[in-house]
């Protein structure tokens, strides 16, 4: 079957787009050059607070977040590989189990014993593996419109998987008003206005050279029809919060996670999209510190 040719779209090399965009400091990991954005003080009561964000997004979607946290905690955002500004990973794709090894590298080399996580979506997943993997390492965890159960991927991932996907992702990429409604319908369902700096943070990564190969072979190598296999080892207090306006993550997923991580506990945010950092941020502030004091208080 023959394809149109599509209109050329502006494309960047990685280290273009490290000295266009880059917000934090970079780490030399096993896995390649990461970009890590770490905001708050260095000294707090609380423990760090570790930020994990989900399938093709990055870290700037926790932006509002640490600067809503700013003064209060240490907040540590991971560009994980393949996506943002770090390394992509060549001919393959990391599972969850290989992003939980990698973030507890992480704390190794920056000396940090023990960290609370909120995580995003996929990130979830990886969040789940730290803690049945590092036990000791993880004090508790936020979860937002997590994965971990099986789900029906909705239509919005299909063209991923279509031939010449780089073209057709890069393009949608880099035309304003799609990339602001996709996202608009994405993370702020509820009305809240998406910013130029939202729009940006999301989708210009995805104008990288090669990046949206990496999406494809990630998501061909996710099982999404099949649990993450920890749920039950999980020992640590577990917060998910099912948001209600999100239309990439259904709803009984948060449901059924509830019921097979030992201790877990469900939370509601009735107006919030995928990606309730952006859209509901004030709202997940106040989870965080909610969730932080329960993983501080109990005990398995």
């Amino acid at each position: 079957m023959a394809f149109p040719t599509l209109p050329s779209a502006p494309r960047l090399t990685l280290e273009d787009a490290r000295r266009q965009r880059t917000r934090g400091e970079f780490w030399e990991s096993s896995r390649g050059r990461l970009h890590v954005v770490v905001r708050g003080p260095e000294k707090s009561e609380h423990l760090p607070l570790l930020l994990l964000h989900g399938y093709s997004d990055n870290a700037s979607t926790w932006r509002r977040l640490q600067r809503h946290l700013e003064g209060e905690f240490r907040t540590i955002a991971i560009d994980m590989p393949g996506h943002g500004l770090s390394d992509t990973p060549e001919n393959t794709a990391l599972t969850m189990g290989d992003l939980a090894d990698l973030v507890r590298e992480y704390m190794d080399a920056h000396e940090i014993p023990r960290a609370f996580v909120v995580a995003s979506s996929l990130g979830g997943g990886t969040a789940l593996g730290l803690g049945a993997k590092y036990a000791a390492r993880v004090t508790g965890m936020l979860l937002l419109g997590s994965v971990g159960v099986p789900f029906l991927p909705p239509a919005a991932f299909a063209p991923l998987f279509l031939p010449r996907v780089e073209g057709i992702a890069t393009l949608v990429a880099s035309l304003p008003g799609l990339r602001r409604t996709l996202l608009a319908r994405i993370a702020f369902p509820n009305g809240h206005p998406v910013s130029d700096q939202d729009v940006g943070g999301y989708f210009d990564p995805w104008t990288i050279e090669g990046r949206v190969h990496y999406f494809k072979r990630l998501g061909r190598k996710l099982d999404l029809g099949e649990p993450v296999p920890w749920l039950s080892q999980i020992q640590v207090p577990v917060t998910i919060v099912d948001c209600g306006r999100d239309h990439l993550v259904p709803s009984h997923v948060s449901k059924e996670l509830v019921k097979r991580i030992p201790g877990a506990i469900r939370v509601e945010l009735p107006t919030a999209g995928h990606l309730p950092q952006i859209d509901s941020t004030e709202e997940v502030g106040r989870l965080v510190r909610f969730a932080l004091a329960r993983s501080e208080r109990e005990t398995f």
